[in-house]
């Protein structure tokens, strides 16, 4: 009171800007001396825990193995399941199939054909549809003539996908018409392995299957083309990851068939704002139109999937149930060390009894026990890394054929932060 407005604002920044001090300084003497006490108790824990070497190494390889099994596990659930597909706003992509109510029973679902296709690129719902047909191109003019796995696919391939090539360019829209398919995209892979990475591949002529071919595209390294057929079919495919892509030239004939020729597979992708449901109903229409057109009297209809979910569809409840399993192992490692550690307590408790009658609180107790926990599952996880490293090179081994995305399986960040979680669930459940 009595003071000008300036000193009164300066009286108070000097008082409560102290107290800010205070409180901060008092702030950061609770944290040192709480990681003080954590280091002597986890210095605590090492010392006793080196006192009984058998119980330790229990433990470790206990926990080690556990953790290393699910974390193996783990990363192929995360790779295959979880992972979204590695192309710009994945979740828009779908696959489409074609549904036969009179064949359902033998075939729930079939590829689409031609007409069937050339008339669905027109709904409003869809930004993009490609067409692909996988086959095996014979390639001379390097060596012996070679059979290489291909793909033979509508020009918009690779816009639907949104992937750019690494080198060069893209199919046109009209080098998927008659006359102008004489163009070829390789892969990575095939470019390196073929042309030792040449830079000037551009513009080089290739002969496939007798007929000249000018190359104008590289894809990049981490681009894999999806392959969802198997698991909308249920059957196995053994193909090769494509090395090259040519424009599908769509015969006269095949357009011709309305309700014929179910060779080829379809991806899409959904125009901005559409749902799944809306394109759904959009294919009906046009299915429907086109099989009266074929005068079978059969019924037709579109069947749209999420492209990731076409992918691992079956492979999900599988691997869910896989790392169900590892983790339920881990559970019973960490009851099994629980009780190995109970016991040893139970030897322990005179030490322990003196400990307390000298003064060491409840709290005090039970803090020591976690930090020797925490210790055995820190060591435990270090080793279970390793341990995933081994494991899972042997898991892809074992890997069914049909698994998809298993080339993408690794131990990233994303499976290290399970890790590092396991690890320490595993301490708090065991102490």
């Amino acid at each position: 009171a009595g003071m000008a407005p300036e000193e009164a604002r300066y009286a108070a920044r000097r008082q409560f800007g102290g107290m800010e001090q205070v409180k901060e300084r008092a702030r950061a003497q609770r944290s040192g001396a709480w990681l003080e006490q954590t280091l002597r108790d986890c210095g605590h824990a090492l010392r006793s825990l080196r006192q009984s070497p058998g119980f330790a190494t229990t433990a470790l390889l206990t926990l080690a193995l556990g953790i290393g099994a699910c974390t193996a596990v783990f990363s192929i659930v995360e790779a295959v399941v979880l992972r979204p597909l590695a192309y710009p706003a994945a979740q828009q992509l779908v696959a489409a199939r074609v549904v036969l109510p009179a064949y359902a029973r033998t075939y729930p679902t079939l590829p689409v054909n031609a007409r069937l296709f050339q008339e669905w690129r027109g709904c409003p719902a869809f930004a993009d549809l490609a067409l692909l047909d996988r086959s095996r191109i014979t390639l001379t003019g390097l060596g012996d003539p070679v059979r290489v796995s291909a793909v033979r696919a509508s020009a918009n391939l690779f816009d639907t996908l949104r992937v750019v090539p690494a080198l060069g360019r893209s199919f046109a829209a009209d080098e998927g018409t008659p006359g102008k398919s004489a163009v070829v995209i390789l892969t990575d892979r095939f470019w390196r392995r073929e042309f030792s990475a040449d830079p000037a591949i551009l513009g080089r002529t290739l002969t496939l299957d007798q007929k000249p071919a000018t190359v104008i595209g590289v894809l990049p390294p981490d681009f894999r083309l999806p392959e969802a057929r198997q698991f909308l079919t249920g059957k196995v495919f053994a193909n090769a990851e494509p090395e090259i892509y040519v424009p599908k030239v769509i015969p006269a004939s095949e357009l011709n068939q309305t309700l014929g020729e179910f060779n080829y597979e379809a991806i899409g992708r959904l125009a901005p704002g559409a749902t799944l449901t809306e394109a759904t109903a959009q294919l009906n229409v046009v299915a429907a139109r086109v099989a009266r057109l074929s005068g079978t009297g059969l019924e037709a209809r579109g069947f749209l999937a999420p492209l990731q979910e076409a992918l691992t569809g079956p492979a999900r409840r599988g691997l869910y149930l896989l790392l169900g399993a590892v983790v339920a192992v881990l559970l019973i490692a960490c009851l099994n060390l629980s009780m190995l550690a109970l016991a040893r307590t139970e030897r322990r408790g005179p030490g322990l009894a003196m400990r307390s009658a000298l003064g060491a609180t409840r709290l005090r107790l039970v803090r020591e026990a976690l930090a020797e926990s925490l210790v055995l599952s820190l060591a435990g996880g270090v080793l279970g890394w390793l341990f995933a490293l081994g494991g899972l090179a042997v898991l892809l081994r074992l890997a069914p054929a049909d698994l998809p995305r298993l080339d993408e399986v690794r131990l990233d960040s994303a499976v290290l932060c399970f890790a590092l979680a396991t690890t320490f669930a595993a301490s708090l459940i065991a102490g």
